[in-house]
């Protein structure tokens, strides 16, 4: 049986990928093997990250639109 990856490991998946693109969506993160990414950037921004999420259209990989789908971006860095 494979296991989870690790909160941690999902939170730092996020952040470069945030940092790599400009953005994440929630199609994206679990793309990346986020499932539920809202609780991992709740948790990154208790850690300083000052990451916004805009809600917006979004058409998945298979062309199906979406819409309130969240996409989060990195607003200035970190805050101390």
């Amino acid at each position: 049986m494979k296991c989870a990856m690790s909160a941690e490991t999902q939170r730092n998946k996020l952040l470069r990928y945030i940092r790599d693109h400009g953005s994440i969506n929630t199609f994206q993160a679990r793309e990346i093997s986020c499932m539920s990414p809202a609780p991992r950037v709740m948790e990154l921004k208790k850690k300083g990250y000052n990451i916004v999420a805009n809600y917006m259209p979004i058409e998945d990989k298979d062309g199906v639109k979406h819409n309130g789908v969240a996409v989060y971006t990195l607003d200035g860095g970190k805050h101390e």
